[in-house]
């Protein structure tokens, strides 16, 4: 699944936009933002105060009210990471690497504080789809890796 599931993420740059279905459109009116927005901020809440001192949480700014979708923790080294999303998958968690930064400096460009970076994080989605208690037992597959 998650091989064609990559190949198709390649394609979608060249496909038309579609319009929302129906059933997804019913179920978007019926949706109350305001509690699915509070959601995203207690799952990021409950996950940064359970892996506290594991990893570094990277914090969203407070002064702008934000409510992430994601938790971004900061690994040591990118073999870490690879590790700990690898046990993720294992266990059915599918983290993302949001960047992906190329080495540059055959260009003169010196990018390498943002490949440590891209090659360290690992976004764990923590939105609203999932309770408290489904972030407990992310938090308690992330601990037993350390």
């Amino acid at each position: 699944f998650r091989k064609l599931y990559l190949a198709t993420e390649k394609l979608i740059d060249t496909m038309p936009c579609s319009a929302i279905d129906n059933v997804s459109m019913e179920i978007i009116s019926r949706l109350d933002i305001h509690e699915w927005t509070k959601q995203r901020r207690v799952n990021y809440d409950v996950c940064r105060d359970l892996l506290k001192g594991q990893f570094e949480v990277l914090e969203p700014e407070r002064e702008f009210d934000m409510h992430p979708f994601s938790l971004v923790l900061l690994t040591r080294d990118n073999q870490e990471r690879e590790s700990l999303r690898q046990k993720l998958i294992e266990s059915n968690v599918y983290p993302a690497i949001l960047w992906s930064i190329p080495d540059d400096t055959d260009k003169g460009i010196d990018t390498s504080v943002e490949r440590d970076f891209s090659m360290r994080m690992l976004s764990v989605h923590c939105d609203a789809r999932y309770s408290e208690r489904n972030m407990e037992v992310l938090c308690n597959i992330i601990k037993e890796m350390v």
